[in-house]
């Protein structure tokens, strides 16, 4: 997650494609050390995307999550009352 959100500090302060450089730096500067492996996967994950387009999609998916727990909690308070 926090290779993530250093992407998204660096997209955020105008960087279209960070870089591992990027990432590394905004990591660096609270004491983290970047793993390779990590760093590459979300580079390669999120380079030449929209990032308001992925943030809407996550939201998107979050309020159906959210929906859909409402519903079953619903359901299961009702079904305690009715057994």
């Amino acid at each position: 997650m926090r290779y993530v959100a250093a992407y998204l500090l660096a997209a955020l302060g105008g960087k279209d494609n960070p870089n591992s450089a990027d990432i590394e730096k905004i990591l660096s500067s609270v004491g983290i050390e970047a793993e390779g492996e990590k760093l590459k996967k979300v580079i390669s994950e999120l380079n030449g995307k929209n990032i308001e387009e992925l943030i809407a999609a996550g939201n998107f998916i979050l309020e159906i999550c959210c929906k859909m727990w409402e519903v079953h909690s619903s359901a299961s308070i009702i079904w305690l009352f009715l057994w």
